[in-house]
């Protein structure tokens, strides 16, 4: 034992990734009559929790110990990059936890706590071999998600729900009715999507590339948007609300049945083309899209949030998009004032910093949107080079023509922009980006 210490210690498991997957603190109490236990815990700290205090401190640490009336307490935190549900956490720590015994230690095995995140209430909506549609309560928030089979504890998409009555739907076009549980329907209710509500952070921060064009050439000519991995259609809906007949939309979805998924059970009425003919589906590979299309200079914003299944390559969207000839077609494709959207999550820092040298490559100006409660980076990829003077000017036109508009949080995406522009303020020097994945 070292009485009042705290020690954290780094865990990198898999070959493959160069990211620290786990750390171990190892806390040391400080109380004699705790030293006279001679016995060790472990817990496995929820995300959720894992800024608090109590789990950072070495003040903190030693209440816990007390707590849970041990000598030594080793706190398990999973990296940010790592989706392991906590049973798997539990049965990857307990080959190591047991290492950290000390000499006089009379436990021969260690407990291993969950200081699990908040329970939810939760029920399954829809479920096939591929994908799970869930409702959840959460605290005063209704909320439908849907999630990969493959990664059960990743929302994929997500929006916020009502509660109404038949009658009102009929009376009311603005209702949104999306398929409703039954215990609901007995009651004569209808679930509804709530649309003046963005749930999800990374949709705000790509929504938010709308204040970086200049809104003051339209409505005289329309902004045009590609977005590659529409899913269920939740960047089309909101780009179509906040620009109404002002935007043409190219959405490229590989799964048609997602698309179907998002109309019947998220209420995002722009998947057929009678519900709204300013957006164009297409169902096929994004990357064959890409190098099939003809337009140069065609599109304002192009929007890039493609999720990769395969989780051993280390980062979303799928290495091939970082390709140099498909950096280059869509460097080819945008206007001359035009922005590459990225949705970007690296679980490796070198597949990181690989994927960011091919976009330098092209794109002279990267910012990029960071948020400790969200996986996802969301990077503005500028064709052209614009002083901060300019970036200002287009966010205050963007502010003045959308503040109007019915959707109902956007000064919520307003924020996510003006982290944009103070990371522009304060740092010209573009691999600053990469201190975000060195610590």
């Amino acid at each position: 034992l070292h009485p009042g210490t705290m020690t954290p210690i780094k865990i990198k498991e898999t070959l493959w990734s160069d990211n620290i997957e786990f750390t171990i603190n190892v806390c040391d109490s400080n109380d004699e009559e705790l030293i006279k236990l001679n016995k060790c815990a472990a817990i496995i700290i929820g995300k959720n929790f894992a800024n608090e205090f109590v789990y950072l401190t070495i003040e903190g640490n030693m209440s816990l110990c007390k707590q849970c009336q041990v000598s030594r307490l080793l706190l398990i935190r999973a990296a940010p990059f790592n989706y392991d549900p906590p049973d798997i956490i539990k049965a990857k720590m307990s080959n190591y936890v047991i290492l950290f015994k000390f000499a006089s230690c009379v436990d021969n095995s260690i407990p291993i706590m969950l200081m699990s995140d908040e329970q939810k209430d939760t029920i399954n909506v829809f479920m096939d071999d591929k994908l799970q549609v869930r409702d959840v309560q959460e605290k005063d928030l209704s909320l439908r998600q849907l999630l990969f089979r493959s990664s059960p504890y990743q929302i994929q998409c997500e929006i916020k729900t009502l509660l109404t009555s038949k009658s009102k739907i009929k009376n009311d076009k603005n209702y949104l009715p999306i398929k409703t549980l039954e215990k609901y329907t007995k009651k004569n209710l209808v679930q509804c999507l709530d649309d003046s509500f963005i749930s999800m952070f990374y949709i705000q921060a790509l929504l938010s590339a709308l204040f970086f064009i200049d809104l003051e050439k339209f409505p005289q000519e329309k902004v045009k948007i590609l977005v590659l991995g529409a899913g269920i259609g939740t960047i089309n809906y909101y780009f179509d609300k906040i620009l109404k007949e002002n935007v043409l939309i190219d959405a490229v979805e590989l799964d048609k049945n997602v698309a179907e998924i998002g109309m019947e059970y998220f209420g995002l009425n722009n998947y057929k083309k009678e519900k709204n003919p300013n957006i164009k589906w297409y169902f096929k590979d994004a990357k064959d899209f890409i190098k099939e299309k003809k337009h140069s200079e065609y599109y304002d914003l192009i929007i890039m949030d493609i999720n990769n299944t395969n989780s051993k390559e280390g980062i979303s969207p799928p290495p091939i998009f970082f390709e140099q000839n498909i950096i280059d077609k869509i460097h080819n494709m945008l206007k001359p004032d035009g922005i590459y959207v990225i949705d970007l999550l690296a679980r490796s820092y070198q597949s990181f910093k690989t994927a960011l040298n091919v976009i330098d490559s092209k794109f002279p100006l990267v910012l990029y949107i960071d948020n400790n409660e969200d996986l996802n980076k969301i990077h503005l990829c500028f064709k052209r080079k614009r002083e901060k003077v300019e970036n200002l000017k287009y966010y205050n036109q963007g502010l003045t023509k959308l503040s109007d508009n019915e959707i109902g949080n956007i000064k919520d995406i307003e924020k996510s922009a003006r982290q944009f522009i103070i990371r522009f303020i304060e740092s010209s020097k573009q691999r600053e980006i990469l201190d975000a994945y060195t610590h």
